[in-house]
């Protein structure tokens, strides 16, 4: 029995070592130090106001709030970065240990509050968890960043504030964040936290009593300055569980007159995900058949003596487009100049692509209406002033479609191949996405961004991609 004890503590000691020898290279602190866009997603505005606020805040507290903005976590788990930037950038001070670490991961869209010793009394993890829930994931979750990050710096700013009895800039306006709101309550200790201190204790019971079953003697030199490990905090998704960190030094770092002041972290504090991306393609994916052929032959039928001079250009164009022989922009020029011409006849051409849509929304495919889901994105090269009518009529609230004017004519982004990604970056940004759902391998570069790629056709679905690896 003695041996077997023994094995079972050689093994629990090579899986902690495993943990702990993991290591990540963290940026630097930028000259800022109290905010570090390394994404460029804060606006100038909100960058100076979260500027003055901890400044203030350092100068009457020496508390420090330091919030960091990276594209990726590098498959590292959010609340381990961001307690190892709060210890290695000495985020807060030595004697109080009084530093907060707000940390967005772009790519990865999640988003961590990790709390220094010091303030975990009154920023306890239910209490961060809710000014998450209230500040940051109503903006964040509508991509809007910089409102999301100063909305929480603000609420966790007030906090402090009342702990230390101090009133900051009344231009700050941080009243508005007053704990009468419902989402602070620092009685309450919920099931997980529970758990983590009976899970823990459990811990040190079992090495203690292994360590004496085996003869050996405590050794204080495996013994740091506080657990390398946060408390595991996921979201609905795929998670994965990622290795912990070295536990870094207590150091600090100069910027902008200010510098980290030696402050520790425990792990105290709460993460959240903001938003499982599903995106969906739309022809021939939710829509049965191509909107633009399906518009152009709306109008080929109500006034056919006009359209019929275009038709063969544009239907050249299309097939021509369709089997590579022509570029998109060639193809999409060609459209938009017919469309042009055409839609000049019409006092409202709005008026009309709802009497087109009175006659083909019923060809959205019946299995969307079984899986949709609010936070659903549609991307298509379908025009702009089409797709918002069908999404608007079925639920969709996120879309982007390519950018053709139907008065000027002008076609102002294209929605396709490896443009249609470009223009999703440039409202979502390098983000990876869950779930894809599309009918052709036109788009593999929207593909490549995603962990699950699911083909359709008709109203089969079949997974081609799970995790990552193509299947």
């Amino acid at each position: 029995m003695k041996k077997v004890f023994t094995l079972l503590c050689v093994i629990i000691l090579i899986f902690s070592l495993s943990f702990s020898s993991i290591a990540i290279s963290l940026p630097e602190p930028t000259n800022n130090f109290f905010v570090n866009d390394f994404v460029d997603i804060i606006n100038e505005y909100d960058e100076s106001e979260m500027m003055k606020i901890g400044a203030d805040l350092y100068e009457q507290t020496t508390s420090q709030i330091v919030v960091v903005t990276i594209n990726s976590l590098d498959g590292y788990d959010v609340d381990e970065y961001a307690l190892e930037l709060g210890r290695k950038w000495g985020v807060g001070s030595e004697e109080k240990d009084n530093g907060v670490v707000i940390l967005l991961s772009l790519s990865d869209r999640e988003i961590s509050i990790q709390v220094g010793y010091g303030l975990e009394g009154c920023l306890n993890d239910g209490k961060v968890g809710r000014i998450l829930d209230d500040y940051a994931i109503p903006y964040l979750s509508e991509n809007d960043y910089s409102t999301g990050l100063i909305e929480t710096y603000k609420a966790v700013s007030y906090v402090i504030c009342e702990e230390y009895g101090v009133e900051l800039n009344p231009d700050y306006q941080l009243d508005s964040y007053s704990d009468e709101n419902s989402y602070y309550d620092d009685s309450s200790e919920g099931p997980a936290q529970v758990m983590l201190v009976v899970t823990t204790v459990a811990l040190v019971l079992l090495i203690i009593f292994i360590n004496k079953l085996s003869g050996g003697n405590s050794d204080d030199s495996h013994h740091g300055g506080g657990s390398s490990y946060g408390g595991g905090r996921y979201y609905v998704g795929p998670t994965i569980y990622r290795g912990g960190f070295s536990s870094g030094s207590r150091g600090g770092f100069s910027g902008g007159g200010f510098r980290g002041g030696g402050g520790s972290f425990g792990g105290g504090g709460a993460s959240r995900g903001f938003w499982f991306m599903r995106v969906f393609d739309f022809d021939n994916t939710l829509y049965d058949g191509e909107s633009i052929m399906d518009i152009f032959l709306y109008f080929l039928r109500k006034d056919f003596k006009t359209i019929i001079r275009f038709a063969p250009k544009f239907i050249k164009d299309f097939i021509r487009y369709k089997f590579d022989k022509i570029t998109v922009e060639e193809a999409m020029d060609s459209y938009g100049k017919a469309f042009k011409e055409y839609c000049g006849k019409y006092d409202n051409i709005y008026d009309e692509f709802e009497k087109f849509w009175d006659l083909n929304e019923h060809k959205v495919k019946n299995f969307y209406s079984q899986i949709q889901d609010e936070d659903d994105i549609v991307v298509s090269g379908c025009p702009y002033c089409l797709l918002k009518i069908i999404c608007d009529r079925i639920g969709i609230k996120h879309y982007i479609g390519s950018d053709i004017d139907p008065i000027k004519g002008e076609i102002n982004s294209i929605c396709y191949k490896e443009h249609k990604l470009e223009v999703f970056r440039s409202v979502y940004g390098n983000v990876i996405i869950d779930d894809f759902y599309t009918d052709s391998m036109a788009d593999k570069p929207m593909m490549d961004i995603s962990k699950n790629v699911f083909m359709v056709d008709g109203d089969r679905i079949t997974q081609i991609k799970k995790d990552g690896i193509t299947i």
